[in-house]
């Protein structure tokens, strides 16, 4: 998958945006502040387990991606990375 994300960036050359919409999100994306660090909570049966957003989408970026919010003061519909390495 990230060789996908590298070469649809490198096409476009930041020129445009890949959006990953996660239905639930806001109850299965963690964020740990200290590390900015983002886990994605699997659904059942497996959902104690966690998937490493920084590790497998963003090369370990290790600086907090920006969040989408579709309306003012709302809540966060997702997360993006300007620029993954």
């Amino acid at each position: 998958m990230k060789d996908a994300i590298l070469s649809f960036q490198d096409y476009y050359g930041g020129d445009a945006a890949l959006i990953f919409w996660l239905p639930s999100g806001q109850r299965r994306l963690h964020v740990q502040t200290a590390s900015d660090a983002v886990t994605w909570r699997c659904s059942a049966p497996f959902s104690a387990q966690q998937l490493d957003f920084g590790r497998l989408l963003w090369g370990e970026a290790r600086e907090y991606p920006q969040e989408i919010v579709l309306a003012d003061s709302g809540p966060s519909a997702g997360l993006f990375h300007l620029r993954i390495t």
